[in-house]
Parts: C-alpha cells; sequence; structure tokens
C-alpha cells in the first residue's frame, strides 16, 4: 500500500476532510481483514505515514480487532443472529466511540508528533 496508493489519494480517502466516505472505508477494510493484529500495525503506521485521519486509523485497528466478517459468520452459525446483532451493533458504537474520543483528547502537539513519527517508518 506504501507504494501502491499515492499520499494526495489517501488523504482524499481518509485524511481529515474524508468525512463519513473515509469513516466507512476504515471501517470496511479493518473488517474484512482476516490477519494477527501485530500484522495491522504496520498497515496502521502506513496509514499515518500517508495522511489518514488518526480517528480513521483507529477505527480501521478496532474493526479489525473486534468486527471482522469470518468472525461475524462464526458466531451467527454458533450462537445465533440476534446475539451476533446486537454484539455487532454495541462493537460499532464502542469502536466509534474509542476513535473519536482520542481523537478529541489528543492534542495538535500530540497529533503533529504521532504524525512525524510515522514519517520515520
Amino acid at each position: 500500500m506504501d507504494v501502491w496508493v499515492e499520499r494526495e489519494k489517501m488523504i482524499r480517502i481518509m485524511g481529515a476532510d474524508s468525512g463519513i466516505k473515509g469513516i466507512a472505508v476504515a471501517l470496511l477494510s479493518g473488517m474484512i481483514t482476516a490477519v494477527p493484529l501485530y500484522a495491522l500495525l504496520p498497515v496502521a503506521g502506513v496509514l499515518l505515514k500517508k495522511g489518514s485521519r488518526v480517528s480513521n486509523v483507529l477505527i480501521f485497528l478496532c474493526a479489525s480487532a473486534s468486527i471482522r466478517i469470518p468472525l461475524l459468520f462464526f458466531e451467527i452459525s454458533s450462537l445465533g443472529a440476534p446475539f451476533t446483532l446486537i454484539k455487532f451493533g454495541l462493537n460499532l458504537l464502542v469502536v466509534f466511540a474509542i476513535a473519536f474520543i482520542i481523537e478529541k483528547l489528543l492534542s495538535d502537539q500530540d497529533k503533529k508528533a504521532i504524525y512525524e513519527n510515522a514519517d520515520k517508518l
């Protein structure tokens, strides 16, 4: 992704002014991943390096950890659709709350430091 997607395009897709589109892309890309969490951290670094909004990167990581599509199918088959839908809805609320609260708590200086450290990768 570091080579395939240009910085300007990533800023349009998931940057500070991306709005709902950036949130949707972060959530969906997090949901379709099927790799261990430690493999997602370099991807998060690349997203930050390319100019993605901090909350979108957090949505991507949280969705990758808790709302994976293969996991949803397993939960539906073993625990039932009502339980899975309730858990999915609550997970969405928590993922968005975590991402936006953390972004609000970060000062502009903190965000600048995060982006500078990502550029060093």
